[in-house]
């Protein structure tokens, strides 16, 4: 087996509006880096030290890796559970069919990396490792645009792990959209289940665009209570997609400190509600900074990504910046083939904003108006 890194590392970003300083191409607060270091049997981990300190190293056995922490047997038997917020990296040694899958899902031939990670499930025997594996194939499905497998996939890491660190893949819908037959019945389905939670959320986001709308939302307002941390933030935003139409100031400051409790890798989604309701209240230059938010911090959520460099761009025009606007149509095109509609829409704008501008022609001089002559 090859012997590669998955690393887990936070970052922060100090980004301005798109108009005075164009954005990096991407910045992700959680990275999947896969890097081959030769071969070897043992894992080794890297945790965060405490109150500041310099980060942990240490040698042993992953045991498992949930969302309640990595158990570790250490070189000499003992064994530790660490929090999942800790841990920053985990180096083991993967099938050559993953390392092969990671290659292909870098170079964005999904397709030949979901072939390869199907074969990496067969022959890995390690469960944690499998729901990575999983977690993986998902972001493929949503790449590809395979909603239904997509959700298949997320629920079977959450039947396993319902608090998974994977949860940022999960496949939620963020605007309406016609839902295929197979997706709509497999929903109904899971809205009629009691666990896992994580199932039922995505049943309520794809019902929310059906006839059992109101079904859908009632479930969303339990689930907004739910005892996954992440479950109940995005049950609460998915709610937001009902009232978008109707939502105002106070509910877009609502919405702003709500997503900033919200844990950042589940940010992307609910952002892209505020900056609609941003840009519907007229607050271009806000709606701007948080499409771009999107942009920036989430680029892994291809379509949100797409979608948001759109938005920004279309709300760039409207204070005037049309040079920022046309950058940004152009980061579209190139960084999100796959796109079509959003990179149907870019290509418009590009096209219209490459005319010049319409300059009237100056009106002809009135004649002077005579005084009117008096009368007898």
């Amino acid at each position: 087996m090859s012997r590669c890194l998955l690393e887990i590392s936070p970052s922060s970003a100090a980004f301005g509006l798109a108009a005075r300083r164009r954005p990096p191409a991407w910045m992700a607060i959680v990275m999947l880096t896969v890097a081959c270091e030769g071969t070897g049997a043992e894992d080794t981990i890297v945790i965060a030290g405490k109150d500041g300190q310099a980060s942990l190293r240490s040698t042993g056995e992953v045991v498992d890796y949930t969302g309640a922490g990595l158990v570790f047997r250490h070189a000499g038997g003992r064994e530790q559970t660490i929090p999942a917020g800790q841990v920053l990296e985990v180096q083991s040694p993967w099938v050559p069919a993953q390392v092969a899958a990671d290659e292909k899902f870098q170079q964005g031939r999904y397709e030949e990396a979901l072939h390869h990670y199907r074969e990496a499930l067969d022959k890995e025997p390690r469960q944690w490792v499998k729901r990575l594996i999983l977690s993986q194939s998902v972001w493929c499905f949503r790449r590809t645009g395979q909603s239904l497998p997509a959700s298949l996939a997320f629920v079977q890491i959450c039947r396993q792990d319902p608090a998974t660190p994977y949860f940022d893949s999960i496949p939620l819908p963020w605007e309406t959209r016609p839902v295929p037959p197979a997706l709509e019945e497999q929903s109904r389905k899971w809205l009629a289940d009691s666990e896992p939670s994580a199932a039922r959320l995505l049943a309520c986001g794809w019902l929310l665009s059906t006839s059992q709308k109101p079904e859908a939302l009632a479930a969303l307002r339990q689930l907004s209570s739910d005892s996954q941390p992440a479950v109940a933030f995005l049950a609460e935003a998915q709610i937001w997609r009902t009232t978008l139409l109707a939502a105002g100031r106070a509910e877009a400051e609502r919405w702003q400190t709500r997503i900033d409790r919200m844990p950042a890798p589940l940010q992307a989604g609910p952002l892209l509600l505020l900056a609609q309701l941003q840009s519907r209240l007229e607050q271009s230059e806000q709606a701007a900074i948080t499409f771009m938010k999107i942009a920036i911090l989430h680029s892994r959520h291809a379509e949100l990504a797409a979608r948001s460099l759109l938005g920004a761009g279309t709300e760039l025009e409207k204070i005037g910046q049309r040079d920022e606007a046309s950058r940004l149509y152009e980061e579209l095109v190139a960084q999100y083939p796959d796109s079509a509609d959003s990179v149907g829409q870019a290509k418009q704008r590009l096209e219209e904003l490459a005319q010049p501008k319409d300059v009237s022609p100056p009106r002809p001089a009135s004649p002077p108006r005579q005084a009117p002559t008096p009368q007898p």
